[in-house]
């Protein structure tokens, strides 16, 4: 289920919840504590609106596809290595490792194309 504020990041649902564009968001452990400024948050609410319209046109949703193929994985190891941040060096290369394999693999399940059912009659 995807919930589409109706004016800005932040200012429907989610924004009623924890104020605009913060609630939950400020208390993120460590060196994720960034991700939670106002300007990545509309960032990320931009990628996702170019996200919905690249997917509706069949050759933009393959590039748009194919990039993320290498952008995923090495976006869920970066983050990893934020989360884990002043772990053991070997910690956190296998949580980002990890990570990564992860993303890959979501990315892989969400990029696979649907099987079609036909009906010969």
């Amino acid at each position: 289920m995807t919930v589409i504020e109706q004016d800005i990041v932040g200012g429907g649902p989610s924004g009623r919840n924890g104020g605009f564009l913060t609630g939950w968001w400020e208390s993120l452990p460590g060196a994720l504590a960034d991700l939670s400024s106002p300007g990545v948050l509309l960032t990320v609410g931009g990628f996702y609106v170019l996200e919905l319209a690249a997917e509706r046109w069949p050759p933009t949703a393959l590039i748009w596809n194919a990039f993320h193929a290498i952008i995923r994985p090495v976006s869920g190891a970066l983050l990893a290595l934020l989360l884990l941040d002043g772990q053991p060096t070997q910690t956190a290369l296998l949580g980002a490792a990890f990570s990564g394999v992860v993303a890959s693999a979501a990315h892989a399940t969400e990029a696979a194309p649907a099987n079609d059912v036909t009906t010969v009659a």
